[in-house]
């Protein structure tokens, strides 16, 4: 299993965590952590990382991945994200 912890470390903005090849959206408000954590169990090496001006892109090379809150809560795509266009 492969797990990344992705952290906003923003004081101001809102993060998007985009998950690939899924589509998949999780938005981090500024302080708040989450962890991608795949299913595969003999591959570490699975991640890779696209920074952007509005968050990150994160490319997962596994069958799937779970994101979750510190406290474990698995977190849905469209975590927090806002009304309206993006």
């Amino acid at each position: 299993m492969a797990k990344l912890t992705v952290r906003n470390r923003s004081s101001v903005k809102t993060m998007a965590l985009n998950l690939e090849p899924w589509g998949e959206d999780y938005w981090l408000r500024p302080g708040e952590e989450a962890t991608v954590a795949t299913g595969d169990e003999f591959k570490t090496d699975v991640f890779a990382v696209d920074m952007r001006d509005d968050g990150i892109r994160l490319w997962v090379e596994a069958h799937q991945a779970v994101v979750t809150s510190p406290d474990g809560t698995v977190l849905k795509c469209g975590h927090q994200r806002a009304e309206g266009p993006r």
